[in-house]
């Protein structure tokens, strides 16, 4: 789907943000015509992406002058994206609309069970879910599927592409293979409008070895890992090591210290946790201790967990498919 208009998203947006709108209010926030934004929403009421809801029921029919305002609304139905999470022991998928509102999800467990088998069964269930919920083919956007590092580790770059051709094959519709955690960082801007720029960390807590995998996306909305700088204490002062080194291999204190030198360099809108443990109050304090104007009110907790990460694949898939067209 690629609009002629470069307002369509503009549109869309503008009706999420604020919720219904009129036809004049539109053209008020757009600095367009009347008669500009009459043809721009019709066209969209016409593709079935906008629905009109009524009219404005607060003004007087005594002190009403000309006609009433028609609201228009987002039609957050218009597309729907199945999301998958492919984590060890287990498959999480969901059926979502563009605004992330769960119609199914279902987990299936793959403990003991093969990896070909485990694509044979995901290509299954897709399918089953698409007729299950009477999905017609043109309302879906695509797949996405998010793949665990520890599984992808054992995978060939080819044997990922087929992968996706195969699974593209099977359900007719584009297939997206993305991170986990860049899917994270879109829910939370897509789904809960947690915060918008791309200028974010999200420090994932998930691992078996506490943390952590940095990662950034800069203003341009390039999504990155970045490497952690570790430091060693010498007496009083922290000494840089440029050698990687794994988190968990630091004291609460030393990653403390690792993460205000890379804070204070790009200086992040919000640092998003998921999968939080007990050592995240530590390493909290520790930095409050350490940089006094440091404040919690930048540190955001995940909507998602376990139960709900299909949710970072879904918002992976309504982000690539739907929005970067429009």
């Amino acid at each position: 789907m690629r609009p002629a208009n470069m307002n369509f998203g503009k549109v869309l947006r503008l009706l999420i943000q604020h919720g219904p709108l009129s036809r004049i209010d539109l053209a008020d926030l757009l600095s367009l015509t009347r008669a500009s934004v009459t043809i721009l929403v019709n066209d969209m009421l016409h593709m079935g992406v906008l629905q009109e809801i009524g009219e404005d029921h607060k003004r007087s029919p005594k002190n009403a002058r000309g006609r009433k305002k028609i609201y228009l609304s987002f039609n957050e139905n218009f597309r729907l994206a199945v999301g998958v999470v492919w984590m060890p022991g287990q498959l999480l998928l969901g059926l979502t609309n563009l605004l992330g509102q769960t119609l199914e999800r279902i987990s299936i467990p793959t403990v003991g069970i093969k990896r070909e088998q485990v694509t044979d069964r995901l290509k299954r269930e897709v399918l089953k879910i698409l007729d299950r919920n009477w999905i017609d083919p043109d309302c879906l956007l695509g797949v996405a599927v998010c793949i665990s590092p520890k599984i992808k580790s054992d995978w060939k770059e080819e044997e990922l592409g087929s992968f996706q051709m195969e699974l593209e094959a099977a359900v007719h519709k584009p297939v997206f293979l993305g991170a986990t955690a860049e899917g994270i960082g879109a829910a939370e801007q897509l789904f809960f409008s947690s915060f918008s720029s791309t200028d974010y960390f999200l420090l994932d807590f998930s691992e078996d070895n506490w943390p952590i995998y940095w990662f950034f996306a800069d203003r341009g909305d390039t999504f990155r890992e970045l490497e952690l700088p570790c430091f060693v204490k010498k007496g009083e002062e922290l000494v840089y090591l440029p050698d990687q080194c794994r988190a968990s291999h630091l004291s609460v204190d030393l990653f403390a210290a690792s993460f205000l030198c890379v804070f204070r360099a790009i200086r992040p809108e919000k640092v998003l946790l998921y999968h939080l443990d007990e050592k995240t109050e530590d390493i909290f304090r520790a930095l409050k201790k350490m940089d006094g104007t440091f404040s919690e009110q930048q540190m955001l907790k995940s909507h998602l967990d376990e139960e709900n990460l299909y949710l970072a694949a879904s918002a992976l898939c309504v982000k690539i498919f739907f929005w970067e067209t429009v």
